[in-house]
């Protein structure tokens, strides 16, 4: 009806600001959309369920503005992607809720606890404890690299 694409369509309703489309274009899209009483559809992401496990306590992560920092992002982050994050301190469950989607364990785990949670057989990711070896992706700082990079600066 408005002599468009309807990716273009789909574009202006969607308020892409990156569309390079002229105001008299963009007002025809709206007129046409709101005589046919078009309604922006929500989409409702369900709540994955991720199971935080810290290596620290709770009292320890409050001497350690690293892990907490951590964590915290991890929450934030958690929040704006529709997850609900249960966190754990010192301990790695027996059983999974079903619902869990995914585990993220903080810290330095042995090799025994890795094994304990790949059991699970969940997505599995480990910060700051690299567990490469044990065929566990992780995400680690390579301080090295820092400390050279920060050198090399001064």
């Amino acid at each position: 009806m408005a002599n468009v694409s309807t990716a273009t369509v789909s574009r202006v309703l969607n308020e892409d600001e990156t569309l390079s489309v002229g105001d008299e274009t963009r007002q025809k899209i709206w007129q046409i959309a709101e005589s046919l009483d078009y309604k922006k559809a929500v989409r409702k992401l369900p709540n994955r369920k991720i199971l935080l496990i810290h290596w620290y306590s709770q009292q320890e992560e409050l001497d350690d503005i690293y892990y907490q920092a951590i964590r915290l992002a991890m929450e934030e982050h958690g929040k704006k992607k529709n997850l609900v994050i249960t966190t754990l301190y010192q301990q790695i469950p027996t059983e999974l809720e079903e619902d869990i989607a995914g585990i993220c364990a903080i810290g330095k785990f042995s090799d025994g606890q890795v094994t304990q949670l790949k059991k699970f057989e969940k997505p599995l990711v480990f910060i700051d404890s690299n567990q490469m070896s044990n065929q566990a992706d992780s995400v680690t700082v390579d301080f090295n690299y820092a400390v050279q990079q920060v050198m090399a600066e001064a």
